[in-house]
């Protein structure tokens, strides 16, 4: 009967804040000691049937990490003091199971204070900021990405246990290896360029999503910096995401991009439109980016802002008589435009030839430096047009009219301009 009630007690011992047998004594308590005894020899004695299976050749090393955990530094283990330790016991428990391990980095959750965020001085800011809450898997991902000696975590058993998971199948997000999952608990990201060769959550990532897809996880609310360097064919916003950054794509190659409703700004230069093929706007009734014509124009002015083919750099462009357009290569096109309903279904597709005027209309020529250079040009009110025509289609197609917000703060600029 004692052996059931553990096994209760303990059932999810990984979402628990605290360990059930804090408060216990008496007699019970002592078969509850029994039970962790005999768990504790059964790993330590290379008995456990899963243990072998997780780590092969690497057993003999993980379970002295285990044992070296579980005893708490001291020469003889204290079989109360694992009853009284929550994520003591529950490592313990963790190998009862085939997927315990995996359940055990990925439940426990710990404060954000014990996590390793990356502090750079020279920027002056964090790098990433995490919920109130991180699973044990997430922080150790940071951990592992980052490799400060300076750290103390690097040296906790825990760790360096994790360090020995990591070549896991479990842990390789999909066993076709084609999707990679940003760590959970992330709510900002902000990646300056330091330098060339990648480090920290920056490098890690880079090594995960090469000619993958990308998923963001569901806490993020903002992202910017150079997150990005490698090819990922889609890139899956997580609804709740707010605003994406200057640079956060903007050296990397997408096809497919999904927009969620959520988003409420992509500023000037935060993707690279020149590869991006298709776009994906999710919930689109409720999406803001299609709802408020600021943030609208400023998608539609970054998918013709790319390098003009045989024309200056687009800096020197912006400074000459062109500053005020919208600097084009002849070749672009406005992307193809996905809508899709809030449960997923796709409601209707425009083609980019249905939006896209002649390029005819946009060709003129820049003399600089005694050159002549052909390039495309795009005005503020060709913006607007063809923000009406794609207003236009989506009425035409499916009935349903884009109700624009009001621009609070036109008044203000014109004042300033």
């Amino acid at each position: 009967l004692y052996k059931l009630k553990f096994d209760i007690l303990t059932y999810d011992i990984n979402l628990q804040e605290a360990s059930p047998f804090l408060w216990k004594d008496g007699n019970e308590l002592k078969y509850y000691e029994e039970i962790v005894s005999n768990l504790f020899e059964r790993i330590v004695m290379g008995k456990n049937e899963y243990i072998n299976d997780i780590y092969d050749d690497k057993s003999n090393k993980a379970i002295k990490e285990i044992a070296f955990y579980l005893k708490g530094n001291i020469p003889k283990i204290h079989h109360r003091d694992i009853l009284d330790d929550k994520l003591r016991l529950a490592l313990l428990l963790a190998f009862n199971t085939e997927s315990g391990l995996v359940a055990f980095f990925n439940q426990n959750m710990i404060d954000t204070d014990e996590a390793v965020i990356k502090y750079d001085a020279h920027y002056n800011q964090n790098i990433f900021q995490f919920t109130k809450k991180i699973p044990l898997d997430t922080c150790f991902q940071i951990m592992e990405a980052n490799e400060t000696n300076e750290s103390i975590y690097l040296k906790h058993p825990l760790y360096r246990l994790f360090k020995l998971t990591m070549s896991m199948p479990q842990f390789s997000v999909d066993e076709d290896y084609k999707t990679y999952y940003l760590p959970e608990g992330l709510t900002k990201i902000n990646i300056p360029y330091i330098e060339l060769n990648p480090k920290g959550l920056h490098g890690y990532i880079n090594k995960k999503i090469q000619n993958n897809t990308v998923i963001f996880p569901s806490t993020l609310e903002e992202i910017s910096g150079h997150v990005f360097e490698e090819k990922a064919i889609r890139v899956i916003l997580n609804s709740g995401l707010k605003k994406i950054g200057k640079h956060t794509l903007s050296n990397q190659v997408t096809e497919h991009l999904f927009i969620p409703s959520s988003v409420e700004l992509i500023e000037e230069g935060a993707l690279n439109y020149k590869s991006i093929k298709w776009l994906y706007f999710s919930d689109f009734e409720n999406s803001k980016i299609l709802h408020d014509k600021s943030a609208l124009r400023k998608l539609i002015k970054g998918v013709f802002t790319v390098h003009p083919i045989g024309a200056p750099k687009l800096e020197e462009v912006h400074d000459g008589i062109y500053r005020e357009y919208i600097t084009i290569g002849i070749n672009t096109t406005v992307k193809d435009i996905n809508l899709y309903d809030d449960k997923g279904k796709q409601i209707l597709v425009i083609e980019a030839e249905k939006i896209m005027f002649t390029k005819k209309r946009f060709r003129s020529q820049l003399r600089k430096n005694n050159y002549l250079y052909e390039i495309c040009s795009l005005k503020l009110e060709d913006i607007e047009d063809i923000i009406e025509r794609l207003r236009t289609i989506i009425k035409e197609e499916i009935g349903y009219d884009l109700e624009f917000t009001k621009e609070k703060h036109k008044t203000k600029k014109i004042i300033k301009k």
